[in-house]
């Protein structure tokens, strides 16, 4: 082998190691990375709960029970002309045509909110799809390169060495000086994604730190405000024992 040729062997070594480093380094960055995405899977599980089971369920008993006092109230009253009894029953009714205007425009806002639940979880499954088909890629090709490996050993390595010429490890040694520097360049481009990932993702858990502040403190009001119904509730039980 000529020096020149050698020479060209040693650079692309030199390559091999510096793409190397990026490739390796990408690699454990990219399961950090990964697994910074899942715990806001975590943190947003935890709003969620939050909001849409405890806080949900909360506020719906505490709707149900406001416009129960009402009718209660309304049913106490003791109307001494037919004026006042029509006022009577028509407050009554118009009391229960709010709580099925509120509960339904409810339904319909829960309805949306359960649409855009459904589509997240879409977006899941897809992400789940994609892991799906990178393990199957990554899998034909360890089993091709294992194939390979077996038909190497059974000496059609050594017949490819016999049969090695100047000018096809001349070609051989220009397409590794290619396909490094194009390693490289990716591995480059990837780790610009990666920070970029990292930054996302950071906002994206301070977003959700917020949320789950703001959903604790919905229900902290929800549970003043439960308390301002119950003491209602009693003022109406109380007028209800004077009978």
């Amino acid at each position: 082998m000529s020096d020149e040729a050698k020479n060209r062997v040693q650079r692309n070594k030199r390559l091999i190691f510096d793409a190397e480093a990026y490739v390796q380094f990408n690699t454990a960055q990219i399961q950090a990375t990964r697994s910074r995405v899942e715990e806001n899977i975590t943190d947003v599980m935890q709003a969620y709960t939050i909001a849409a089971a405890g806080n949900r369920e909360l506020i719906m008993r505490s709707a149900e029970d406001v416009y129960r006092n009402r009718v209660f109230m309304l049913e106490n009253l003791k109307p001494t002309s037919e004026i006042e009894e029509i006022f009577q029953r028509s407050m009554i009714n118009r009391t229960r045509i709010d709580m099925l205007d509120d509960r339904s425009k409810m339904n319909r806002e829960m309805l949306k909110a359960s649409e855009d639940l459904l589509q997240a979880i879409k977006g899941v499954q897809q992400v789940a799809k994609a892991f799906l088909d990178i393990c199957e890629k990554m899998t034909e090709h360890v089993d091709e390169v294992a194939d390979e490996n077996a038909k190497l050993f059974d000496g059609e390595l050594v017949a490819k060495m016999h049969a090695a010429s100047a000018i096809s490890n001349e070609s051989r040694v220009l397409e590794n000086y290619d396909m490094v520097n194009m390693i490289r360049e990716n591995a480059v481009g990837n780790r610009k994604t990666i920070s970029a990932l990292n930054d996302a993702s950071g906002e994206l858990s301070d977003a959700l730190g917020d949320l789950q502040e703001e959903a604790n403190n919905q229900r902290d009001t929800m549970i003043a405000l439960r308390e301002k119904i119950d003491a209602n509730q009693r003022r109406v039980a109380d007028e209800l024992f004077k009978l």
